[in-house]
């Protein structure tokens, strides 16, 4: 644990310039990041995160994620509409059936009610005969 861990992947900022630690982003954030920022929630979350990856052997990546959020924390999303493809389009799946993976066996979830009549999880497993379910 220590601010010298690296990102799997480093953050490029748009200048070229790359961050390849946990001290170099904290750093740059404290840089590019107005005193007046620094409470709001990405800006708080990405210091948090990397001081957990730093101090506490916290998840590197989930800090390089808050990072990018809180660099990109004005940055307006639009749509737009000349792709291709979009993210939940109907072409995007390819025809590909949700039911298909149940029907061919590729999962052996099944979700099921309590006598009670509350939702729970249960798995049955073909190999052995047994049901195992979240209340047992």
């Amino acid at each position: 644990m220590s601010w010298s861990q690296r990102f799997d992947e480093p953050i490029v900022l748009p200048d070229g310039a790359k961050l390849a630690t946990l001290r170099e982003a904290v750093a740059h954030l404290g840089k590019a990041v107005p005193k007046s920022d620094h409470d709001m929630p990405s800006v708080a979350t990405a210091a948090e995160l990397l001081t957990l990856a730093a101090e506490h052997g916290g998840p590197v990546e989930f800090a390089r994620i808050a990072t990018l959020q809180a660099l990109n924390r004005h940055r307006v999303r639009q749509f737009n509409p000349d792709r291709k493809t979009h993210i939940g389009d109907a072409a995007s799946w390819r025809g590909i059936s949700m039911t298909a993976p149940m029907a061919s066996g590729w999962s052996d979830r099944r979700v099921g009610f309590a006598p009670t009549g509350k939702r729970r999880l249960c798995t049955a497993h073909a190999n052995n005969g047994h049901l195992w379910t979240a209340d047992s």
